[in-house]
């Protein structure tokens, strides 16, 4: 039997185990958090911004590699404002980043950041940079920092054609949140080779890549980019990605460095062949899990020339989701002056950066941080210098780093070293593996051709391998293996020994059986016993051992939300995966109210000699429709037309035809009638006179109705319009209408089967207003002489005057001898609803002297001034004496003038 992880691995997932029970007797039909599946739901707690964790980049010789890393916002909110900075262990020769880029990332997305890393040669084949990403989030300042590694490839790599290769694994961190990302990076060998992926295939079912492939080009010395994302669930997982590629034959294809797409394929296919030659490679992927704690990394420090200087520095990365305590740093011989990341807390995403100094002689050492806050108490990393570019020096570099597995199972990586010095170096030995952290062995694999190195001499240029293996029975994570190299070389002061030790990550996963679940998204559908709707649920086993599904089905379910089994048996097998299908409805609601609720998945298994048995489960929301026909929303405003003034909540109007020269009805009351719903109103709008006092002045009639078909359709509308009166008493125009609770009534249904009835305020207060006359005050009029009058109107809501007519009489009415006057010839303009007029009186010798006399102003339709009362008196005169002379004669006249 294979042996079992450590007890505090069953201790976890039997207190998961307790804490789902309880969650579920307690809260019924509440949902549960799900860790499984492809979950894109969006963090609450973890990390807002998150750049992929990322392999090793590959860089051809004497080129840069330009490629992309994705930046994700993991929040329900748009980012914006995220500035990028880069920070380079060796300034030097330093990479690049175009911060213009992803400054703004929407709601659960990702942005493709574009880095260029620097020009690489034979001695300065390898180094790091960090990535930090600067933003505002909840009002408060963040960042987020990854290590980006980069390295030469073998120049075999450019001279033989041997496929689409993966330069290095990695391991995936979800800084907290519920996903989390890893981005490989594939290239192209040869020199003039073009390739065409036929295959990429993940072995654990969870594991998705971020797009299909398959089919497409890559040609010779270039680089591509794949992102691959997987859920976080409460144990590691372990997973092997691998990339099949033919070689492309023609006479016409002689593309270099270029990145061919599908259509370039398609649109040669008639030119291309495909040869008979497949090429396979392979990788390792660790996903931590949910409680991975602190997990310190370190950068691959540059190869250090120390004729260039002795001070270099080395980043440190926690790649964890909780603070890393890191004690004091220590350096083994050859290192000295350390400073900086030593009695600090690295915080989840961040990043530090330790500086020392070498010997001027060549030589290489670890730097061993030790921290709290993780399963691991340490992290190692080694540095190698040289002096000048004659000196003995290789680079050795394993084929997975970091190599995953799961516990007992262990796994195996070639290890290559190339002789980049100046020396033939001889007597090679290969020391024993030493493992610094975790409870792993690791041997050197001695089967017939595993090792090419061991007694050998490595001319400069030349390369050898051997093979490690590496086997944990324990659940160890990040952990560390020191592979030391040793040989001889002849220098100038005779045989001298030259050595050098490279790190090698391991991830030793759980052993078990790991079962995840898809998400799932709400379920809807309408109560009429007809719709339904179908949902697929995938069981993926992403452990090592086969799964027995002891139970699997739907919890706090209604009877009408069902699952069948589809093709999911007894048992999955380890990296299997099965479908299922739920369903929801039909169902009938009865109800007015929208039926609602929220469903669990659970699945029980078991795995051999795995202790307590594991559960999974996923939810679903649903939701059944009232079937219950609901009544169209109406409302109502009323208006007023045809009036000259207004505010839209009185409206001031002068409506008398006769006296205006309108016609009737041109003041109307308008009801407009809106269906803010999506629920038809088919028939008839009435409107229950009985039950509203804007009809209680007499007169108003019905003018149009658009309202007999209802307001149908959503934001539909019909109307009902009233015509004032066209005369009646002033008494009863000068009032305000107005109606707190003007009622109507409705109908609706397919077929108006149905009637409904509603209330609205009319805001609207009609203050109906006359117009009237008014006649300037007359005093005393002689005896044939004339006076004019000034008539006054006002409330003249209209651009013309209204004609006038005056009369002048005695007080009773008379006719008076030779009292008269004029119909006014000549009005001014309407100005503020005001205008004047003039009326002119004449009297004559024979019109009486006398007082009480009046003069009314008329006009058509009843309207008139109050009477001015006026006198006529005595026209004033005065007498003179004339003489006139005749002859000698004199005469005396006395005369009236």
């Amino acid at each position: 039997m294979r042996k079992l992880l450590k007890s505090r691995y069953f201790n976890y997932k039997w207190l998961m185990f307790v804490t789902f029970i309880a969650l579920l007797t307690a809260c019924g039909g509440s949902t549960t958090e799900n860790n499984s599946g492809s979950d894109t739901s969006l963090q609450t707690t973890g990390a807002a911004i998150t750049i992929d964790n990322a392999g090793v980049i590959p860089v051809f010789a004497n080129h840069v590699t330009s490629t992309i890393i994705y930046v994700h916002n993991n929040t329900s909110s748009t980012i914006s404002g995220i500035n990028y900075n880069l920070d380079n262990e060796d300034s030097n020769n330093a990479g690049s980043i175009d911060d213009s880029q992803c400054i703004a990332i929407a709601a659960g997305q990702s942005c493709a950041l574009k880095i260029i890393t620097p020009k690489l040669s034979t001695q300065q084949a390898q180094g790091s940079m960090s990535i930090r990403a600067s933003y505002n989030f909840a009002n408060k300042p963040n960042s987020f920092s990854q290590l980006i590694n980069y390295a030469l490839l073998d120049p075999k790599s450019e001279q033989i054609g041997d496929g689409v290769k993966f330069k290095s694994g990695a391991s995936i961190s979800a800084y907290g949140n519920k996903s989390g990302y890893a981005m490989l990076y594939l290239y192209a060998s040869g020199s003039n080779q073009n390739y065409i992926i036929s295959d990429i295939t993940i072995n654990k079912p969870s594991l998705r890549l971020d797009k299909n492939y398959n089919q497409s080009t890559l040609a010779a010395n270039t680089v591509q980019a794949i992102e691959v994302s997987s859920p976080i669930t409460p144990l590691s997982i372990d997973a092997t990605v691998t990339i099949k590629s033919s070689l492309i034959t023609s006479a016409n294809v002689t593309t270099n460095n270029v990145n061919l797409t599908n259509s370039d394929q398609k649109n040669s296919d008639s030119q291309k062949s495909l040869s008979n030659i497949q090429f396979s490679n392979s990788t390792h992927l660790a996903v931590q899990p949910v409680s991975a704690g602190a997990i310190l990394t370190t950068g691959i420090v540059p190869l250090i020339n120390t004729v260039n200087g002795t001070n270099a520095s080395m980043l440190i990365q926690n790649a964890g989701n909780h603070n890393a305590v890191i004690g004091s740093i220590s350096a083994e011989t050859g290192i000295s002056s350390l400073s900086g990341c030593s009695n600090t807390t690295l915080a989840s995403g961040d990043v530090c950066t330790i500086n020392f100094s070498v010997t001027e002689t060549g030589g290489s050492a670890n730097i061993n941080i030790p921290y709290t806050g993780g399963s691991s108490n340490s992290i190692t990393g080694n540095v190698t210098w040289f002096n000048g570019a004659g000196a003995a020096l290789v680079s050795i570099a394993a084929m997975n780093n970091p190599l995953s597995f799961s516990a007992t199972l262990g796994a195996t990586t070639q290890v290559t070293i190339t002789n980049i010095g100046g020396y033939t170096l001889s007597n090679i030995t290969i020391s024993t593996p030493r493992v610094l952290g975790g409870q792993a062995t690791a041997v050197i694999v001695t089967t017939q051709g595993s090792d090419t190195c061991t007694g050998q001499e490595l001319d400069v240029g030349a390369s050898c391998s051997y093979v490690v293996s590496v086997n944990d029975d324990a659940t160890d994570l990040n952990q560390q293996i020191n592979l030391g190299f040793n040989a001889n070389y002849a220098g100038s002061n005779g045989t001298t020994s030259y050595s050098r030790v490279m790190p090698l990550t391991y991830n030793s996963t759980a052993y078990g059986a790991i079962i995840t679940l898809s998400s799932l998204s709400n379920m809807s559908i309408s109560g009429d016993n007809i719709e339904s709707e179908i949902q697929n649920l995938t069981i993926s086993n992403n452990g090592a051992a086969d799964a027995t599904l002891t139970s699997i089905g739907l919890v706090d379910n209604p009877a009408y939300l069902l699952a069948n089994n589809g093709d999911c048996g007894a048992s999955l097998a380890a990296g299997n995966s099965c479908t299922l299908a739920l369903k929801l409805g039909p169902t009938y609601n009865s109800s007015s109210t929208e039926s609602t609720g929220t469903a669990n998945y659970l699945v029980n298994y078991a795995a051999v000699g795995q202790t307590p048995a594991g559960v999974e489960s996923t939810s679903v929301a649903w939701s059944v429709s009232s079937n219950i026909i609901q009544p169209p929303i109406i409302s109502m405003v009323a208006s007023v037309t045809g009036c000259a003034s207004g505010n839209g909540i009185t409206t001031t109007c002068m409506d008398n035809p006769t006296a205006t020269g309108g016609t009737a009805g041109n003041i109307q009351v308008v009801l407009t009638f809106s269906n803010s719903s999506t629920v038809t109103a088919a028939n008839t709008i009435s409107l229950p006179e009985s039950s509203s006092s804007l009809f209680t002045v007499p007169g108003y009639t019905l003018a149009s109705n658009s309202c007999a078909n209802g307001a149908s359709a959503n934001n539909g509308s019909c109307t009902i319009v009233y015509n004032l009166p066209s005369s009646v008493s002033a008494s009863a125009f000068q009032s305000n209408l107005s109606q707190d609770n003007f009622a109507y009534d409705y109908t609706y249904g397919a077929s108006g089967e149905l009637s409904g009835s509603g209330t609205n305020n009319l805001a609207t207060m009609i203050n109906i207003v006359m117009p009237t006359l008014a006649i300037e005050s007359i005093n005393t009029i002689a005896q044939t002489e004339s006076y004019t009058a000034i008539i006054n109107w006002s409330n003249l809501y209209q651009a013309t005057t209204p004609s006038t007519a005056t009369s002048a009489t005695e007080s009773n009415g008379s006719v008076v001898t030779g009292l008269s006057s004029a119909t006014p010839a000549t009005c001014s303009s309407v100005a503020s609803n005001i205008a004047s007029c003039t009326a002119l009186i004449t009297t004559t010798n024979s019109t009486p002297v006398a007082t009480g006399y009046l003069l009314k102003a008329t006009a058509a339709g009843g309207l008139s001034a109050t009477p001015e009362s006026f006198s006529i008196n005595f026209k004033q005169c005065h007498f003179c004496d004339q003489w006139h002379m005749e002859g000698k004669s004199r005469w005396l006249f006395r005369s009236r003038c």
